[in-house]
C-alpha cells in the first residue's frame, strides 16, 4: 500500500462504518469531509474507487492531480468527452479497464487449470502495459482510452495459439443475438454481417496499420503483441 511506502494518503466515502474500520487498520490516513471535497484535494494522484462516473464535466475542472487512476469501473461519465477533457488539462488518466483488470484475469485461464504464479506475471505486466498505452498515446496525439482502444483492437486481430479467432467469433455471436436487450433465445438479427472476418478483413488492416505506421519507434510490433499469462 502507498501508505507502507511513507506516501501521504487522503481517502472519503459515504459509508462511516467503512472510514472507521479503515482508519482502525490505517490510522495515519487522512479523512476528508465531506467526502465530495476529496474532489478538490491538492495531490498527485486521483483513485476513484467503488463509484464510476465520478470523472466527469463537473468534477474535471476541480482536480487539482496529476493522474486519475483507481479501481472503480467506468471512471469517465463520458468515456471519449471526458478523456479529452483530462487531456486538455494535462491529467493523465489511466483506463480502468488497464489498471483494474485483474479480477478477470485471475479466472480467466481456470479453463486450462488454475496457477497462481501466472497470475502474478499477469499481475505485473499491469505497469508496462500502462506505460505502452501512454507511449502510444503520447506518439499518435491523443487520449490514454482512445490509445488503450486501438492496442486492443490490434491485439484482437492476432490468432490466439489455440483458438484462432474465436474471441471475435463470440462478438459477432452476442452482437447476432441482440445479447444486450436480454433476449431469451438466440435468434440472428435480419441482415445482421460478421463485425469482423479475419480471412478478409485483416489484410487490410495490417496494410492500414503498416501505411500509417503505427508500429513505430524502437519496439515496432511490441504495442501490437497481445500477452497471456502463459507467455
Amino acid at each position: 500500500a502507498l501508505d507502507d511506502l511513507g506516501a501521504e494518503v487522503m481517502i472519503a466515502d459515504v459509508n462511516a462504518t467503512s472510514l472507521q474500520e479503515m482508519l482502525s487498520e490505517r490510522p495515519h490516513l487522512q479523512v476528508i469531509e465531506p467526502p465530495d471535497a476529496i474532489i478538490d484535494a491538492d495531490a498527485d494522484v486521483f483513485a476513484p474507487c467503488a463509484i464510476g462516473a465520478q470523472v466527469n464535466l463537473d468534477t474535471i475542472p476541480r482536480l487539482k492531480v496529476k493522474l486519475v487512476c483507481g479501481a472503480a469501473n467506468n471512471i469517465l461519465r463520458e468515456p471519449e468527452a471526458d478523456a479529452e477533457r483530462l487531456k486538455l488539462r494535462n491529467i493523465g488518466f489511466v483506463p480502468d479497464f488497464i489498471c483494474n483488470r485483474m479480477g478477470i484475469v485471475n479466472c480467466a485461464d481456470e479453463w486450462q487449470g488454475y496457477l497462481a504464479e501466472d497470475v502474478q506475471l499477469a499481475a505485473e505486466r499491469v505497469f508496462p502495459d500502462t506505460l505502452r498505452v501512454f507511449n502510444y498515446a503520447n506518439s499518435r496525439h491523443c487520449t490514454p482510452t482512445q490509445a488503450a482502444n486501438d492496442l486492443a483492437d490490434m491485439a484482437a486481430c492476432e490468432l490466439h495459439p489455440l483458438l484462432g479467432h474465436r474471441g471475435r467469433r463470440l462478438i459477432d455471436h452476442l452482437v447476432a443475438s441482440d445479447w444486450a436487450n436480454a433476449k431469451p433465445k438466440f435468434k440472428k438479427k435480419a441482415g445482421f454481417e460478421p463485425a469482423f472476418v479475419p480471412t478478409l478483413d485483416e489484410p487490410p488492416l495490417r496494410l492500414l496499420w503498416e501505411r500509417e505506421r503505427f508500429y513505430g519507434g524502437k519496439f515496432p510490433v511490441l504495442a501490437a503483441t497481445p500477452i497471456n499469462t502463459a507467455s
